[in-house]
């Protein structure tokens, strides 16, 4: 399968993305280009979540996955039947039924993300805009470990800088995330100026 047309065109996606098991349950809602290639999506969950993007990633689609080309040539990183993100678009993922599909996040803390296709519409040429429109509750800092992990980390947080949660604190502060831990933040403006910055035809 030759390599899709990298513009993206005019049609948009409205994903609704969910991190599962979360609770409270911590969503963001991204409208993205259909006709890029499922890397400017890798990307997108990427900054939405403010994931670093240096962890092994996946996606599972109705009947194939597909991998960043360097997970790939990787072999203790490559999934069997994988198919690499550059040769397919974000329309040929949500292609089958049922449309929804799983990004996977690290295969250490293994983050589950639930994608759903909510809506397409259609944009004049050159408003093909990715933007992050809506969302609820930070995301797990990089490193937590995983779900779990991010449950004692929520409270270590809410609770005294000494004591017990003294080394969760300082190791917050050490990952220099850049602002103080705050479990309802949702940046938009500092996502989309991510978003923006994005080379989507790489």
């Amino acid at each position: 399968m030759p390599p899709p047309k990298v513009q993206g065109g005019n049609v948009m996606y409205e994903l609704e993305i969910e991190l599962e098991d979360s609770d409270p349950r911590i969503w963001r809602k991204i409208v993205i280009a259909c006709g890029y290639p499922v890397k400017a999506l890798h990307y997108a969950i990427r900054a939405a979540f403010e994931w670093n993007g240096l962890q092994t990633c996946i996606f599972l689609a109705p009947g194939f996955s597909v991998q960043t080309a360097s997970d790939l040539d990787t072999p203790w990183l490559k999934q069997a039947d994988a198919h690499n993100e550059d040769h397919f678009t974000i329309e040929q993922l949500f292609a089958n039924e049922p449309p929804d599909v799983i990004y996977q996040y690290s295969f250490t803390e293994n983050y589950y993300h639930r994608i759903r296709l909510a809506r397409h519409f259609t944009v004049e040429p050159g408003q093909n805009t990715t933007k992050c429109i809506a969302g609820e509750y930070a995301a797990p800092p990089e490193e937590v470990g995983g779900m779990d992990g991010f449950e004692d980390f929520k409270a270590a947080m809410a609770g005294p800088h000494d004591g017990d949660w003294k080394d969760m604190h300082r190791w917050y502060k050490a990952q220099a995330f850049g602002h103080p831990w705050d479990p309802d933040l949702v940046d938009l403006d500092e996502i989309n100026k991510y978003l923006s910055s994005i080379p989507y035809w790489l």
